[in-house]
């Protein structure tokens, strides 16, 4: 390519060829030797983009064999990671060995190991299922805010650490070899699937009642309040009933329906009673967060409305109406 001024010379020269004069007499050209070192160009590149393709294909070949050690290396690694930190955290808080294949589900001191890293005051308490015992169903009642579902969850986490080879939050610890662990706890819905929080607690419930064997551990967390109090006694009656029946797994069961204490009589000792303890005055309410046997004398849900910050007038009136329905039942 040459500018108008030079356009005169190219035209004139020998072996060179015009292919174009641009606006402004700009001249565009070429020669026979241009054209034959453009050809071997155009072949440079498409031996170099071939040659890449090749190295690349067998920087892949190569690649491929190292993903078997390198899958096991990954895989290695992180069971040293996993295995490490449960080690640290059961350094550093003083978890117990379990003592795994007993015919006993036994925890002294349990502890839940989220809450007993947020406080500094926990208070452990002791569970035994199972074994010399013919107790297949701790059932838990008491107060809310009394620590009875974290009582459950702990015995629960408790048992998935043992079984992944972990160290528990316990002072000691005896469990038998589980074949799963299967827990109905909380509160949610799901509107997209048009699920209530009654229908999904019933589903789940259902779903362990069929998957449960003699071999595993169970947690049911308050099932049957989200419905009339006939139809939520019932459920639960029923559950629990089943639950500790021949068969049945090893279980905790928490509740606010009292009826069900009977069931300790009812199926000679399979359902036993424990509750949280708590501390109570004409007005206070003092929960002490440790687990007893013997059933529950009340729920104190008054008075726990009352610590939770309820207007006086509201926790009066509830009060009256409390006595009210009392004394009618009486």
């Amino acid at each position: 390519r040459v500018t108008k001024k030079d356009a005169a010379a190219v035209r004139g020269a020998a072996g060179a060829s015009i292919l174009a004069t641009r606006r402004g007499g700009e001249v565009l050209f070429t020669t026979e030797t241009a054209q034959r070192a453009a050809t071997r160009l155009k072949d440079a590149e498409a031996s170099f983009k071939d040659a890449s393709a090749d190295v690349v294909a067998e920087c892949v070949r190569v690649g491929k064999t190292f993903a078997p050690p390198l899958r096991t290396a990954a895989r290695v690694a992180a069971e040293v990671d996993a295995l490490l930190a449960l080690a640290d955290c059961a350094a550093a808080r003083d978890w117990a060995k379990p003592a795994m294949g007993s015919e006993t589900l036994e925890f002294e001191g349990l502890r839940h190991p989220l809450v007993d890293e947020a406080v500094t005051d926990y208070v452990p308490s002791d569970l035994t299922l199972g074994g010399a015992t013919t107790t297949r169903c701790a059932l838990l009642t008491g107060p809310n805010m009394g620590g009875k579902s974290t009582f459950a969850r702990a015995a629960a986490t408790a048992c998935v650490l043992a079984h992944a080879g972990s160290h528990v939050p316990a002072a000691a610890a005896k469990l038998p070899i589980l074949d799963r662990v299967l827990a109905r706890v909380g509160a949610a819905d799901d509107p997209r699937a048009g699920e209530s929080t009654f229908l999904r607690e019933m589903r789940e419930t259902a779903a362990i009642l069929k998957a449960s064997t003699p071999r595993s551990f169970v947690v049911v967390d308050e099932i049957g309040r989200g419905t009339a109090t006939t139809d939520g006694t019932a459920l639960a009656h029923a559950v629990c009933s089943t639950l500790s029946g021949a068969g049945g797994p090893l279980s905790i069961f928490t509740t606010h329906f009292f009826e069900l204490t009977a069931l300790e009589d009812e199926t000679n000792g399979r359902v036993k009673n424990f509750h949280v303890d708590a501390l109570v005055d004409e007005k206070e309410l003092t929960l002490l967060y440790k687990v007893e046997a013997g059933p529950a004398k009340k729920s104190f849900g008054v008075r726990c409305a009352r610590l939770a910050g309820f207007p006086e007038d509201v926790v009066a009136d509830a009060e009256k109406r409390v006595a009210a329905l009392e004394g009618g039942s009486s």
